[in-house]
C-alpha cells in the first residue's frame, strides 16, 4: 500500500471518531416531545401553583429529579426516606409541650381545706398571739393598748369583755365615732394621759392583747357581755343605775 493510501485511510478513520464523539448521546428510554419541541428535547417541569386559601397545598422538592409535588397544609414534610424532617419533629414537640402546659393551666385548683373552728377561747388566742405589728391597723392598735392597759391581768374572757365594751360603745355612737375615739374621749379611761395611749411595756402580755383585739373586731367569739357599754373594777362602788349583766374576773359589766 502506497503512503498516499496509508494517508487517506488514516484520515477516514479521523473523522467517522469525530463524527462518533459529535452524535447526541440517548438513554434507553425515549422521551416523546410535545407540540412545540424537537425529537429528543425534554419539557421542563412545569410549577404546581397551590390554590389560595387555609388549605392550599404546600410545595417541597426531594432528593432527585427537580420535582415538586403538594403536600396538604399541616402535614409534616418528609424527607427522601418518607421520614419527617427534623425541624417538623422539633415543632410537634414544642406543640405537644405547649398544649400539656395548657391543660395543667386549665385544671382548677384544689379547694383548700378550711381551718376547723377553736374549742376554746384560749385556742383561739394561741393562733393569732403571733400575727405580726403589721397586721394591724389604727383602730386595732387602739383596741389592743386599751385592752393591754385595762385588763392585762384578768382572764382571757375578761380580756375580751373589755374589747366588746368599747365596740359596743363605737356602736352605740355616743362616746366616739372609732375605737380610738372612743378610748382617748377624756375622763373614761384612766390610763389616758394626755389624749394619748401609752405604749404596750410587756411583749407576752402585748401579744394576747392583740389576738384579743383581733378577734373581737372580726367577731371571730361568741359576745360575753352581751350590749354592756360600762365596766369597773369590783373594789370601786360608783352607784350607777344601771343594768349588772356579769361579773368577770375582777370587772364588773354594766349596761
Amino acid at each position: 500500500m502506497t503512503r498516499a493510501s496509508q494517508a487517506g485511510l488514516a484520515l477516514a478513520a479521523g473523522l467517522l471518531l469525530l463524527a462518533a464523539a459529535e452524535a447526541p448521546i440517548r438513554d434507553h428510554v425515549e422521551i416523546n416531545p410535545g407540540p412545540g419541541l424537537a425529537e429528543g428535547e425534554a419539557r421542563p417541569p412545569e410549577p404546581v401553583r397551590a390554590p389560595d386559601g387555609p388549605t392550599a397545598p404546600r410545595l417541597v422538592r426531594i432528593d432527585g429529579p427537580a420535582t415538586a409535588i403538594p403536600v396538604p397544609a399541616g402535614q409534616p414534610v418528609a424527607g427522601a426516606a418518607g421520614r419527617p424532617t427534623d425541624r417538623d419533629t422539633d415543632n410537634r414537640d414544642t406543640d405537644d409541650r405547649d398544649t400539656d402546659e395548657e391543660v395543667r393551666l386549665a385544671e382548677p385548683e384544689a379547694p383548700q381545706r378550711a381551718m376547723p373552728r377553736p374549742r376554746t377561747l384560749a385556742e383561739a388566742v394561741d393562733r393569732l398571739r403571733h400575727q405580726p405589728e403589721t397586721a394591724l391597723d389604727a383602730e386595732a392598735r387602739c383596741l389592743a393598748k386599751a385592752v393591754f392597759w385595762e385588763a392585762r391581768g384578768e382572764p382571757l374572757s375578761g380580756q375580751l369583755a373589755v374589747a366588746q365594751v368599747i365596740l359596743n360603745r363605737v356602736e352605740s355612737r355616743r362616746f366616739g365615732r372609732d375605737v380610738c375615739a372612743v378610748v382617748t374621749a377624756p375622763r373614761q379611761f384612766s390610763f389616758v394621759r394626755g389624749g394619748q395611749i401609752p405604749e404596750a411595756s410587756n411583749r407576752h402580755q402585748w401579744a394576747t392583747a392583740k389576738a384579743i383585739a383581733l378577734l373581737a373586731l372580726e367577731g371571730d367569739w361568741d359576745d360575753v357581755v352581751g350590749s354592756a357599754t360600762h365596766f369597773h373594777a369590783a373594789h370601786v362602788r360608783p352607784g350607777w343605775r344601771m343594768v349588772r349583766v356579769a361579773t368577770i374576773g375582777n370587772h364588773i359589766f354594766y349596761r
